[in-house]
């Protein structure tokens, strides 16, 4: 086998075999070292073609290269050139030249590039994603590579080989290193990490966390403060010269102010888990309301072989006035004054932990009273967990800034959306709720407004 430096040689000339292609790509995966001397060697490369074009400058060149390096993380670059049959690098120098330049580069640019190149590439693939908006860069085929990703909105599901797997949820920003280096800017993720295999260090705005046990949840506040709920395992974080162990079932905060704070957080909730992608038991009941029989609106229900339950509209006052049918999204919608007018049917819903989806289009008038709440869609018994709930938000516990969300109640918890609903406009609702072990209004509940995921909060509370 050649030496190492008639390798490197070879490789920025593109005379590699892909044999000798695969040993160089497996080396500079399995050695710091060795992928600190490629970004070095690969910068100055990039410099000594710099240098070639007329009318450039030093500090030109020096600027440019800084700014491509925090723009693209180079040791993914690399790795990528390795894994092709034959680079597209050309040496346009001599050896000697090259290596005398490499010298000179380290010194200006060494100390950089050690700091930041990455340890390693990325085993972390996208497995789930429900309702992902990206701002800027985005994964190419479901990967992601080091550096920085900002999730505008939705929740995501990351997998590592080791069987790790992470739910985050937008917003959210991070940067990731390696599999086991995680810089967590602000958003929602819960990791359930195989310890045998590796350990997690995370780094948030207000504290480093060199372990975070087996399971943990953890809420970043960009400019107030990072919650973290250490679930199984142990955990240990530091801040400031100060550290110590993490509690386990026990929310802890850090801000700038006060490290290791023990509290309770009753109104923070995260995904531990997300829906099967491939349901093919399930019946669908469906009344659209564009057509009418005296009081009663047929039931589309699929399949074909299952029972139908018509809906009956029904009144309180002693004077009906009978169904007020108005223009909707799409064909004939019904108005209900929110007094003592309802629609009913014999079904009986979907009781305990099983999966549903409940979707609607909705109006909501700007002058909502909370008197007029809890009462969209309803069905089962007034027991806690048994009652589930569609509603717009008339709770005062959280404040008037919280009327008029989507809400899901189950009498003793409940989950409340972000988007005020309150501007006679008609919006597409879904509530999908899964199946799961331990399901909990906090873990096992996905809220839609216009087809995008919303941002909530609300009491947890066992599904019965």
């Amino acid at each position: 086998m050649p030496d190492l430096d008639q390798q490197l040689f070879d490789y920025f000339e593109g005379n590699l075999s892909p044999e000798e292609l695969e040993n160089l790509k497996q080396k500079f995966i399995d050695d710091p070292e060795f992928q600190t001397t490629m970004v070095d060697l690969t910068v100055t490369e990039r410099l000594l073609k710099t240098l070639s074009e007329p009318g450039n400058h030093a500090q030109e060149i020096v600027d440019t290269i800084r700014m491509e390096r925090q723009a693209t993380p180079m040791a993914p670059y690399i790795r990528n050139n390795l894994e092709r049959e034959r680079t597209t690098f050309r040496w346009k120098k001599t050896r000697d030249a090259f290596l005398i330049a490499a010298s000179v580069m380290v010194m200006i640019f060494g100390w950089q590039f050690i700091q930041t190149a990455p340890t390693s590439s990325l085993s972390l693939k996208v497995v789930q994603s429900i309702g992902a908006e990206w701002v800027g860069n985005h994964p190419n085929e479901k990967s992601l590579t080091p550096g920085e990703w900002k999730l505008k909105s939705g929740i995501l599901k990351l997998a590592s080989e080791d069987g790790s797997h992470f739910i985050l949820e937008g917003p959210a920003s991070f940067n990731i290193s390696s599999d086991q280096n995680w810089k967590l800017h602000s958003g929602r993720v819960y990791g359930d990490i195989n310890e045998k295999e590796s350990k997690i260090k995370l780094s948030t705005p207000h504290a480093d966390f060199s372990d975070v046990g087996q399971k943990f949840a953890m809420e970043i506040l960009e400019n107030h403060a990072t919650n973290v709920k250490l679930l199984e395992g142990n955990g240990y974080w530091n801040s400031e010269g100060n550290g110590g162990s993490l509690p386990t079932q026990q929310w802890v905060s850090f801000t700038k102010q006060t490290k290791g704070h023990q509290f309770q957080n009753p109104n923070f909730r995260y995904f531990s888990t997300l829906p099967l992608t491939n349901v093919k038991d399930y019946t669908v009941h469906h009344w659209s309301f564009d057509h009418v029989e005296g009081d009663t609106f047929p039931d589309r229900v699929e399949p074909l072989t299952k029972q139908a339950y018509p809906a009956v509209w029904k009144e309180l006052q002693s004077t009906p006035t009978g169904p007020v049918r108005v223009n909707g999204q799409f064909g004939d919608a019904i108005q209900l004054n929110g007094k003592d007018q309802y629609i009913t049917t014999d079904w009986d819903g979907i009781s305990g932990t099983k999966a549903r989806t409940v979707s609607f289009w909705v109006k909501v008038p700007k002058d909502f009273s909370p008197s007029e709440g809890y009462g969209l869609v309803t069905w089962g018994t007034f027991e806690p967990g048994s009652t589930f709930q569609v509603s717009i938000n008339p709770d005062k516990r959280y404040g008037k800034d919280m009327y008029g969300r989507i809400r899901i109640g189950i009498l003793e918890g409940e989950l409340i959306g972000n988007t005020d609903l309150r501007d006679q406009r008609w919006h597409h609702i879904s509530v999908v709720m899964y199946e799961g072990g331990n399901a909990s209004t906090d873990t096992h509940l996905i809220l839609y407004v216009d087809g995008k995921v919303e941002q909530t909060q609300g009491r947890p509370f066992p599904l019965k």
